[in-house]
C-alpha cells in the first residue's frame, strides 16, 4: 500500500457509523431480552395488536413473556389435537368401509349373524367418527354476577399502574376461559408479585361501603393537566394507546380522563 493511500483511508470519515440508529439504553435492554419493533414484529408474522413498546416490554416483560408462552402452548396443543382427530378419523371411515363392503356380502350369503354382529360394529364406529366431527362448544360469557365481582376488584386498584397491569392480566386469564372469582384470584396472585406491598380491597360491597365512597365522592378531587404527570405516569399512558386500538384513538383530554380517574 503507498503512502498516499494509507493516507487516504486514514482520512475517510466513518459515515457508516454516524448513519447507525441510536439506541437508547432502555431499547437495548429491552431487545437483549428478545424485544424487536413493531415493523419486524409484524413482518414476522405476527399481531400488530400484540405487539407493546420496549418501555412496556421492559416494565412487564416476564408477565407478557409468560402470557405469549402460554398462547403459543395453546395454539400448538390445538393443531396437533386438530390433526390428531383428523387422522383418527380418517382411520375409523377407512375402518368403517372395510365393515360395510363385508355387511354386504354377509347378507349376500344370509349371514344373519355376521350382518346382526357387523351392524353393530358398524354402530359403534359412526358414534366415534360424530364425536370427532362434533365441533367444541362455545364457552358461556360470564354473568352479571361475574362481571360485579371483577369491577369490585378492578375498581378497587388505587393506581393506572395497577390498573393497566390488572386489565392486561385479566384480558389474558378470560382467553382462559376464567371469569368471576376465579379470574380475581388468579390476577390477584399475580399483582402480588408486581405491587409485593399491595393488597387491594376485595371485600364485598356493603351498604356502609357505598357510603363511605359516596362520602369520598363527594370531596373534590385534584384535576390533572398533562404538565402535571410525571414522565412513568406519561409513558403510562403511551403504554395504554400502544396496547390497543381503542385507546390509540383517544386525545389528551379522554387520557386524563382516565388518569384522573384512576387518582379516585
Amino acid at each position: 500500500m503507498t503512502e498516499a493511500t494509507e493516507n487516504q483511508v486514514e482520512e475517510m470519515p466513518d459515515t457508516d457509523l454516524e448513519q447507525l440508529p441510536q439506541v437508547s439504553e432502555d431499547e437495548a435492554k429491552a431487545r437483549s431480552k428478545g424485544w424487536v419493533g413493531k415493523e419486524e414484529w409484524v413482518e414476522s408474522g405476527k399481531d400488530a395488536d400484540d405487539w407493546v413498546n420496549f418501555n412496556h416490554f421492559n416494565a412487564k416483560g416476564d408477565l407478557i413473556a409468560q402470557a405469549r408462552r402460554v398462547q403459543t402452548l395453546e395454539k400448538e396443543f390445538e393443531k396437533r389435537l386438530a390433526d390428531n382427530n383428523e387422522f383418527h378419523k380418517a382411520n375409523l371411515e377407512m375402518r368403517l368401509s372395510e365393515l360395510q363392503d363385508k355387511r354386504d356380502e354377509a347378507i349376500d350369503i344370509a349371514d344373519k349373524d355376521a350382518v346382526k354382529k357387523l351392524d353393530g360394529e358398524i354402530k359403534s364406529i359412526d358414534k366415534q367418527i360424530d364425536k370427532l366431527s362434533e365441533k367444541e362448544p362455545v364457552l358461556a360469557g360470564p354473568t352479571e354476577a361475574d362481571i360485579q365481582v371483577e369491577n369490585a376488584y378492578f375498581n378497587a386498584l388505587d393506581t393506572i399502574a395497577k390498573k393497566s397491569t390488572a386489565n392486561y392480566l385479566g384480558q389474558q386469564y378470560a382467553q382462559q376461559g376464567l371469569s368471576g372469582q376465579a379470574l380475581v384470584n388468579a390476577v390477584e396472585a399475580d399483582m402480588k408479585k408486581e405491587f409485593p406491598n399491595t393488597n387491594p380491597n376485595r371485600q364485598k360491597a356493603s351498604m356502609t361501603d357505598k357510603k363511605t365512597r359516596n362520602s369520598n365522592d363527594s370531596k373534590e378531587k385534584p384535576k390533572y393537566s398533562m404538565d402535571d404527570l410525571s414522565p412513568q405516569d406519561k409513558r403510562i399512558l403511551q403504554s395504554l394507546k400502544n396496547q390497543s386500538p381503542k385507546y390509540a384513538k383517544m386525545n389528551d383530554s379522554e387520557l386524563l380522563k382516565i388518569f384522573n380517574d384512576s387518582k379516585r
